[in-house]
């Protein structure tokens, strides 16, 4: 289901992005933002920003596989569950673990 872009705010998140583009949070929102207008591709882009920012945003990898599976792309989905929870993994953090794995047990099925 495709909802209405919120395009203020994502304009909003583009300035604070340009301002600073290391910042994994403001390129994890846009990606939200994007992801629940049904951009997966755009919002996936944006994951991977998020993700080179901070490789430890284990929900940025959550809602990426969220995006490829919703592309046909459920390979691409596991791999991205799978990195994500080795990350999850090494922060120690069981509520993203057992999200995580929910997930990837859904996908492979």
């Amino acid at each position: 289901m495709t909802t209405t872009m919120n395009t203020d705010r994502l304009d909003q998140l583009r300035k604070l992005h340009a301002a600073d583009p290391g910042d994994a949070d403001v390129a994890y929102m846009i990606a939200q933002e994007l992801g629940k207008a049904g951009e997966h591709t755009q919002a996936i882009e944006w994951y991977d920003k998020c993700l080179d920012a901070d490789g430890a945003y284990c929900y940025a990898y959550f809602f990426k596989a969220i995006a490829l599976n919703a592309l046909d792309r459920k390979p691409d989905a596991i791999a991205t569950l799978n990195a994500g929870l080795v990350h999850a993994h090494q922060s120690k953090h069981p509520k993203t673990i057992s999200e995580l794995t929910g997930l990837l047990e859904q996908l492979s099925q």
